[in-house]
């Protein structure tokens, strides 16, 4: 008898960087609940995705759930998915790295569960039609896809229950539409109603049909309160089993990798990139749309209102480009490794730990805000470079290259101890990795303003420019600490965002030295002003030496900022300890805004990293200090999140033809 089939589970994409706690929660209010109640209904099939960080945390906290799953496998009641072993946004890495994360979990899944997995997940449901080729190539035969795409395709809703094939470079693989519209109403409508509608579905069809539903494991750790009628004893999960069970006539479970084998001909489809969720643009949302995004438990990144491409994240946000590119640049010097297999599997696998979905979007936990999973990106893609560095040959260079690919050649100062590298964008710092610990200290976060900030949210403050180091301000004098936090001031000289000219590179003394010549109307005249910037690199410090002179006759006057924000892993006071050296002695700050004036020194106590950054000023200047917090929304919710704390040096700074100004700004990077 024709029934309508259903493939019903769940996937988890738990980021590389979640903690044990959060593991924990996920699988108090997710993994075991869910699987706990399917195992008791045998005849029902499920099947589920986990990365292979999830599995490993499992295997190693909670083998016992393993083992269940390991039963329900064999009595062919649970398929696995495969996909990617660090949860990767698929399109924006490598093609051989797609490749290796689906390899390496194709390994770990038949090794632990006896069966190679044949279908795929791809994660938060970003798609690009070439990743039919690739994903074939590597034994991937289905792959689930967001509904929203075959509606975007000119697929009409009745069209939408069947399976289709899709090909690209020759190579086939069966696609299979999630159905949004009923995956939200599980666990909102009653079950029994939900099941009657399947059934009334069936009957209008005189089609064979099939209803996808897999459910986001994020949904029950984020809506804790509905845990106990989710998945309490006689709750709404254990009901729509018992449900479905008693509707066996008309509906059957089924484990997809069974039902595509089963299947003959199939119709051709097409499909469109995966866009981006309006929401994630920076335009308000009524409040409704807001609300409704946060309560499905499907989070994929698009649905039928959107409009954006999801590259675009890489050019909206600086930080996922700046990620973006350390990810393509490690992948590059993996890829050079020669003759030690062992040390280039190591270092692959590093760099796939870097890859992980999260930081490359803003979605709905967070994505790229969230200061420790982009901490934990950088640590892998760092210590993926150390593992290149072969002992011995490994040599400190200073280099020339485009490593951001924006068409302008950047300069990286690669030593045992520290990677800095320059823009000539404001000729200032933009990574800074302690090689040491795998600590980037430039992993800082900007205040963007988002759709869901709101006038209360204004006195947080947001910025016009991304937080690097050694960036450079000219301004009025009557600037204060507060406007200058709140990113509410205007410079004399926009610096920050102007293009430096590179005068000179001196490889063999590691120095690179930079000129900026800018126009400025002055007492009803148009007056240049020249800021030279010269930097030298040593074994764990970095030296600018700034001169600053203008062809005016008359003296201009202002003060002269350089501008350091570091990120350490939280500004309180047992994560970091601020001491102050002044002509006045010294003085151990308290984590706030602080104002000190004739500053020599100042050095902050990484305690967690156990590192010491110590920043010298050979003319003594004013200090302001303040930790910066981004407003982020994390499922429909303002949270404040730490990403760096910003040390501003400035000076009276009054100039003439024949009158320079000059300074020199030194940092230094060590254990302790």
């Amino acid at each position: 008898m024709r029934k309508l089939k259903i493939v019903l589970g769940m996937y988890n994409s738990l980021p590389v960087g979640t903690t044990q706690q959060q593991f924990e929660k996920a699988y108090e209010y997710s993994y075991k609940p869910f699987l706990t109640i399917l195992y008791k209904y045998a005849m029902l099939k499920g099947t589920m995705h986990f990365p292979g960080t999830a599995l490993e945390w499992i295997d190693d906290v909670h083998p016992e759930l393993l083992m269940v799953m390991n039963e329900m496998v064999k009595r062919k009641q649970l398929e696995m998915l495969g996909g990617g072993y660090y949860s990767p946004i698929f399109p924006i890495i490598p093609s051989k790295d797609r490749l290796g994360q689906v390899e390496l979990l194709t390994t770990y899944l038949r090794k632990k569960f006896g069966k190679r997995p044949r279908g795929c997940w791809i994660t938060e449901g970003v798609w690009e039609p070439n990743l039919t080729s690739t994903l074939k190539s590597s034994g991937m035969e289905y792959l689930f896809i967001d509904d929203k795409l075959f509606f975007q395709s000119g697929m009409e809703k009745q069209h939408i229950y069947h399976p289709y094939v899709t090909d690209d470079q020759g190579k086939m693989a069966v696609v299979l539409p999630l159905h949004n519209d009923y995956i939200s109403r599980l666990f909102q409508d009653s079950p029994e109603k939900l099941v009657e509608d399947f059934i009334n579905l069936h009957q209008m069809n005189s089609e064979a049909l099939v209803l996808n539903l897999l459910i986001n494991s994020d949904f029950f750790v984020i809506n804790r309160e509905h845990y106990s009628r989710f998945f309490a004893e006689d709750g709404w999960f254990e009901k729509f089993l018992k449900a479905l069970s008693d509707a066996s006539q008309n509906v059957e479970t089924v484990l997809p990798g069974k039902y595509v084998r089963s299947l003959g001909p199939l119709k051709r489809v097409y499909l469109p990139s995966h866009y981006i969720h309006e929401n994630n643009h920076r335009e308000p949302l009524k409040k409704e749309k807001k609300k409704e995004v946060f309560n499905l438990i499907s989070t994929f990144v698009g649905d039928d209102r959107s409009r954006g491409f999801f590259r675009q994240y890489i050019s909206t946000y600086p930080e996922i480009h700046r990620i973006y590119s350390k990810m393509m640049y490690v992948h590059f010097i993996v890829g050079q490794v020669r003759g030690d297999r062992s040390r280039k599997k190591t270092a692959k696998e590093e760099s796939w730990r870097g890859q992980t979905a999260a930081v490359f979007w803003h979605g709905p936990d967070g994505g790229v805000y969230r200061n420790n999973i982009r901490k934990a990106v950088y640590r892998n893609l760092i210590n993926a470079e150390k593992t290149t560095r072969e002992k011995g040959i490994f040599s400190t260079s200073l280099n020339v290259t485009d490593i951001d690919l924006d068409g302008i050649p950047e300069y990286l100062y690669q030593g045992q101890f520290l990677n800095a590298y320059v823009h000539r964008r404001g000729a200032c710092l933009f990574e800074l990795d302690y090689v040491v610990t795998a600590w980037n200290y430039l992993d800082t976060m900007a205040r963007h303003r988002e759709p869901y900030h709101c006038s209360e949210d204004d006195i947080n403050g947001f910025d016009a420019y991304s937080k690097n180091a050694f960036m450079d301000h000219f301004f009025h004098d009557d600037i204060d600490i507060d406007q200058f936090a709140r990113g509410s001031f205007k410079s004399k000289i926009d610096f920050v965002n102007s293009l430096y000219r590179a005068r000179k590179v001196e490889k063999e003394r590691r120095e690179v030295h930079f000129g900026n010549k800018k126009e400025l109307r002055e007492n009803g005249k148009s007056v240049s002003v020249d800021l030279l910037k010269d930097y030298n690199f040593a074994k764990n410090s970095i030296h600018v030496k700034y001169v600053m002179n203008t062809s005016a006759e008359e003296e201009i006057g202002g003060r002269f900022a350089t501008e350091l924000n570091l990120s350490f892993p939280e500004a309180g006071p047992s994560e970091l300890n601020i001491l102050v050296k002044h002509t006045g002695g010294e003085s151990e700050l308290e984590t706030g805004k602080i104002e000190l004036q004739k500053v020599t020194e100042i050095s902050f106590h990484d305690t967690l990293n156990r590192t010491l950054i110590t920043i010298t000023s050979d003319v003594p200047a004013r200090l302001w200090t303040f930790p910066v917090y981004t407003i982020t929304e994390k499922y429909g919710r303002k949270i404040w999140i730490y990403q760096e704390t910003s040390c501003v040096l400035s000076w009276p700074c009054k100039i003439r033809q024949d009158k320079p100004f000059t300074c020199s700004v030194g940092m230094r990077i060590e254990k302790k």
